[in-house]
């Protein structure tokens, strides 16, 4: 079994949040420029992953979990003293399904402070009612079941990968039906070109069989 440290300051607590949002007066400008991966630890993406949170909290309150994708971070010159980042990620939407959205900020160094925000969707569908969730115990026999068959599926589809990390304060469990128990979470693995990756993952644990009977993940970056 994977050990389960934390995903550093990529992930929201459980708080609800998210829609496209635009801040400081509209859309940022969509323009061709040459970018380069960011710094997670710059002052200009922790400013900017703040505003996506807050942000989140205000106008999505019925999602939950959000999920940043280390690798998808970028920064660009926007001006002088300006600096954009962008990024992409997930959130946590009805019934333990993961949709994904983009962001973009502009941060102006001089200010220290965020300008502009975009937050967009990539599924435009409604979300549907999310069922209670409880934070999950990595002990639990669903929670064990779940992770083994997650790594079990990306040992399968990546071969080469190393050093697989669940995230356990990401996961949650609902009540799917009588007999089944949802389980959801993220975490991290190095590629076999030893890049991190990032993925979230869903899967159902059937009571009866004791075993997940559904496993799904995603990898982003």
């Amino acid at each position: 079994m994977s050990q389960c440290p934390h995903l550093p300051s990529l992930a929201l607590p459980p708080i609800a949040f998210m829609v496209a949002a635009l801040v400081a007066g509209g859309a940022i400008a969509q323009t061709d420029r040459l970018d380069s991966p960011a710094d997670p630890d710059a002052p200009e993406v922790t400013a900017c992953l703040e505003a996506v949170k807050q942000d989140f909290r205000t106008k999505r309150p019925s999602a939950d979990d959000l999920v940043f994708a280390a690798g998808s971070l970028r920064a660009w010159r926007e001006s002088k003293d300006e600096t954009g980042i962008r990024g992409e990620g997930w959130y946590l939407g009805g019934r333990g399904n993961w949709k994904d959205i983009a962001y973009t900020c502009i941060y102006d160094a001089p200010a220290t402070e965020i300008t502009a925000t975009q937050v967009d969707f990539r599924d435009p569908t409604a979300d549907a009612e999310s069922p209670q969730r409880y934070k999950a115990e990595p002990a639990a026999p669903a929670s064990r079941s779940c992770l083994e068959a997650i790594e079990a599926r990306i040992q399968d589809d990546r071969p080469r990968f190393q050093e697989l990390d669940f995230d356990e304060d990401l996961l949650r469990e609902w009540q799917e039906s009588e007999g089944e128990t949802g389980i959801s979470g993220a975490g991290e693995y190095v590629g076999g070109a030893g890049n991190r990756k990032t993925f979230i993952f869903s899967c159902i644990y059937n009571e009866q069989k004791q075993k997940a009977t559904t496993a799904r993940y995603r990898v982003k970056n």
